[in-house]
């Protein structure tokens, strides 16, 4: 009997499937597994074991604990029973700034307890607040990544504009940095105005280092001075002048007067867009020099926000 059916002379093999899965253990879930057995005595040695771990590293953290000295003291204004002895010129008032304005100065006398001994270093500094949502959705959204590195107030676009509101603009006067976080900055100034050391001497002025205080990764990669902006050291406070022009007649420098730093270290600076924009050290004067901006550790410390409503930050 004859074929009559063509010859199928495709001799092509099925393509194989590409995603299929290694044949290996891992991949095609025939690894071994274990399933221990919760008998008494495996339970008990589990248990002494761990026990035997953290029972004397729980005696060393307590230890190291107990010997921490820490002082706190509250300075509010509005405190029912008064200020405590140890207080002096801290009401603020109705006037938030007056304390600012007036030049005051509000000394809090703290001691160490007797049975402490003496405080050995580093001893920290740090502000509490509590009460305060800085993980607000609207409140820890209201920034401007752009702007904190170095974009121009005038080159904002509308998004980010839109996520700063309401504080993007006083009049016609862009704020730079905008939004509520960098609005808000915990401005109080902390300094010490003597200390008693271990031989009883009494430091008059002592030094209170604030530099150190934010992530390396934020202030190499998250805050950048405005396009534009220059600064100079002058060779002295005398020749330190603002008001030099260049050829076309503009100023070189956006300063009024030069920025003295506490070394007596005289500076001249130059902003752009000084005219239209409101900088951070305009609007806090008390705690960011127009040198650093942004770049201001206590800045840099409050922007990265708290996740619970009572939280300290380091000063």
């Amino acid at each position: 009997i004859g074929n009559n059916q063509p010859e199928n002379n495709d001799k092509t093999s099925p393509t194989p499937h590409s995603h299929r899965p290694a044949d290996v253990a891992l991949k095609q879930q025939r690894m071994k597994s274990w399933q221990p057995l919760l008998d008494p005595k495996w339970v008990i040695t589990c248990y002494l074991m761990i026990g035997i771990i953290f029972i004397p590293t729980g005696i060393v953290i307590r230890k190291k604990s107990k010997n921490l000295i820490e002082l706190k003291t509250i300075y509010e204004s509005h405190l029912k029973k008064g200020p405590p002895s140890d207080m002096t010129g801290c009401e603020i008032g109705e006037n938030p700034n007056k304390m600012y304005l007036d030049g005051d100065t509000c000394q809090i006398q703290m001691q160490v307890p007797f049975d402490k001994g003496d405080m050995q270093p580093p001893v920290l500094v740090h502000y509490e607040l509590d009460n305060f949502f800085q993980n607000y959705r609207k409140y820890i959204t209201s920034y401007d990544q752009y702007q904190l590195l170095g974009r121009l107030s005038q080159d904002q676009d509308q998004v980010s504009a839109d996520s700063c509101q309401p504080l993007t603009k006083i009049g016609d006067v862009y704020i730079n940095p905008c939004g509520l976080i960098a609005n808000t900055l915990f401005n109080d100034v902390i300094s010490l105005e003597s200390i008693v050391g271990p031989d009883g001497e009494v430091i008059q002025n002592a030094p209170l280092v604030e530099t150190g205080i934010a992530w390396e990764s934020d202030l190499q990669w998250k805050y950048k001075q405005p396009n534009g902006f220059r600064s100079e050291q002058c060779q002295s406070c005398d020749d330190c002048k603002c008001d030099e022009v260049n050829d076309q007649n503009e100023r070189l420098w956006s300063c009024k007067t030069p920025y003295i730093n506490d070394d007596g270290d005289c500076f001249r600076y130059y902003y752009p867009e000084d005219d239209t924009t409101q900088y951070l050290y305009e609007t806090y004067p008390m705690v960011i020099n127009p040198i650093e901006g942004v770049m201001n550790e206590h800045f840099v410390v409050w922007m990265r926000a708290a996740a619970l409503p009572h939280f300290r930050k380091l000063y």
